[in-house]
């Protein structure tokens, strides 16, 4: 016996409701999970925005969690024990939550409103406070239904690093399916792939007519940065599939429609490494029908990777090898290989401002770059045969400035000693005329010699200096008077 359709509308708005009583039980043991004996929410202490952004993709809890019915959610409590910077990253799949947070109780001076986003890897707002006590909540702007609004606050001291956290995860368990992705060595080739007609990496039917119900979830794990690529395998349904960086799928990437008439060009990420969560839902239509992806997966390292690094003999500075893709890197004057310093976030892969695409003063010559200073660096190599650029980054050690130029400070006419400063615990070699005197700067970084002869007017004298692993300083010249 066939149900009436109004029989199943009835029954889907029961098993909704039901979904959405669960929820909201489940957001509430979660908020308690993630709040203080003082009442205040779990605060990640954090070194910069990735952090936290990092943070929510490897499945960070949550500071907070909440079903917004009507218009606010509830009132959360911060309480901050030092001056710093507030990160308040709010989470909610169609944008229609603003975060507001406050610096007293009654809720009358805002001091932010800002838009919820579907993805971390956009910008996150941030407010610098002095110690004391906040309140943030959710505020729905638009839309009907019930909204799932999740918060991340983070909070960047002013004085200080962050303290190393061990990470607060959820209780949450999920029912989900483990898929294979086919490594691909450029985009073109996962082109050539999706034109053999392979099967997707997935295949799975919407059996409810409902709109917003879902299908099984998926995940897949990445050990290496690099593009997703995905081509849709089935008709145009009124299927849209998610991916979500987040298992509680709080922090989601973007969202695509499932139709073979969206070239597989437009359905792509850069994905760091980690674990994400594909979901698809149905946005229109009535008929159950199968629906798949095509998925492709290119490492950034096949595009740009750290041969090698290695330390000059003196430890003056330190040169990088980078191995590249020579067919799809064409050469360093038409494409180009740019370096800025410190670790880039995909978010900002085509941010023109930090690679300074106006000009080529980041771009290198050659694969070989030299280092002058220790630190981390991120390298992008872009070509003019796509836009898919790919990121890597390294760290320089090992390298010790050369010492600072020794100074003379006493050679008078007719003495016998020479006195000067350099850094301490060096090897100075000081030269009187043609002889040279090698000696040692103490821990206060003074050296003395002393000379069997009288110093006569208009000797010339150099000194340079040496620190242990044998990197010299310039010279310095002196003509006694």
């Amino acid at each position: 016996m066939k149900l009436s359709q109004k029989v199943l509308g009835i029954l889907g708005t029961i098993l909704f409701s039901l979904i959405l009583a669960f929820s909201m039980v489940q957001s509430e043991v979660l908020a308690a999970q993630n709040t203080t004996s003082n009442g205040s929410v779990i605060i990640k202490e954090i070194n910069n925005v990735d952090d936290l952004r990092d943070y929510v993709d490897n499945d960070g809890a949550y500071s907070s969690l909440d079903i917004i019915e009507d218009k606010f959610s509830d009132i959360h409590k911060i309480i901050v024990k030092e001056n710093g910077t507030l990160v308040m990253c709010g989470l909610e799949e169609a944008g229609y939550i603003k975060t507001q947070l406050f610096s007293d109780s009654s809720l009358t001076n805002c001091l932010l409103d800002e838009f919820c986003m579907e993805s971390t890897r956009e910008k996150i707002p941030t407010v610098e406070v002095k110690k004391g006590t906040y309140y943030y909540r959710g505020k729905k702007w638009n839309g009907y239904n019930p909204s799932r609004y999740a918060m991340y606050v983070g909070f960047i001291p002013a004085n200080r690093k962050a303290e190393k956290q061990a990470n607060r995860f959820t209780d949450t368990t999920i029912d989900s399916e483990s898929i294979d992705i086919k490594l691909v060595g450029s985009p073109q080739e996962f082109k050539e792939y999706c034109e053999e007609n392979p099967d997707p990496a997935f295949t799975d039917t919407i059996e409810s007519t409902e709109r917003d119900a879902y299908g099984k979830i998926y995940e897949f794990t990445v050990e290496e940065a690099g593009w997703l690529f995905a081509k849709p395998k089935t008709k145009d349904i009124g299927i849209q599939w998610s991916l979500y960086t987040h298992r509680d799928f709080c922090s989601r990437l973007g969202i695509k429609y499932v139709s073979e008439k969206e070239k597989y060009q437009n359905q792509y990420y850069y994905l760091t490494p980690g674990t994400y969560y594909i979901r698809a839902n149905r946005w229109n239509g009535h008929q159950p029908e199968p629906y798949g992806l095509i998925l492709g997966f290119l490492p950034a390292s096949n595009r740009i990777q750290v041969d090698d690094i290695k330390l000059s003999k003196d430890h003056s500075y330190a040169t990088v090898t980078f191995d590249y893709d020579d067919e799809y890197f064409s050469d360093f004057l038409n494409d180009s290989i740019r370096i800025v310093s410190g670790k880039v976030h995909p978010c900002d892969l085509q941010n023109n401002d930090i690679w300074k695409t106006n000009d080529r003063s980041n771009a290198i010559d050659s694969n070989k770059v030299k280092f002058t200073k220790n630190g981390v660096y991120t390298a992008r190599i872009e070509s003019k045969k796509d836009d898919f650029y790919c990121l890597v980054t390294f760290k320089v050690s090992g390298i010790v400035p050369a010492p600072k130029t020794p100074s003379i400070t006493s050679a008078k006419k007719n003495a016998k000693v020479i006195k000067g400063t350099a850094d301490k615990n060096t090897t100075v070699y000081v030269s009187v005329g043609e002889k040279t005197i090698k000696t040692t700067s103490n821990s206060k970084g003074k050296w003395t010699i002393e000379l069997k002869t009288k110093l006569a007017r208009k000797t010339k004298i150099t000194a340079y200096a040496v620190n242990p692993v044998g990197c010299k300083s310039k010279v310095q010249k002196y003509t006694v008077r």
